[in-house]
């Protein structure tokens, strides 16, 4: 963690979760605290806002919760054209016969 100023706070543990943080963080060469935030914010990190991506804010918000939309409305303004023929790709062209 980055130097910086820390608040302290209190915490009640059972007595059989004391000894196991204890033996945890002497397991791991740590002090009780260092162990907790250490496994504290990867659970946290979950609540800090992110910016969203602009993909994501094109996607309508007006959207039931189920959704509802297909694979294209989620994803159209992500790709150039979806409009294509059903041929399968193939490698298959005369320059690279020939070699």
């Amino acid at each position: 963690m980055a130097a910086s100023r820390k608040k302290a706070i209190c915490i009640a543990l059972d007595p059989d979760v004391d000894q196991l943080l204890t033996r945890a963080a002497r397991e791991c060469g740590i002090s009780r605290a260092e162990f907790v935030r250490r496994r504290l914010m990867p659970v946290l990190e979950q609540y800090r806002p992110h910016p969203k991506s602009r993909s994501a804010q094109n996607v309508r918000s007006d959207a039931p919760a189920s959704n509802g939309w297909s694979v294209y409305d989620l994803t159209s303004d992500l790709a150039g054209s979806v409009d294509a023929s059903r041929k399968a790709a193939t490698n298959a062209r005369r320059r690279f016969s020939k070699l």
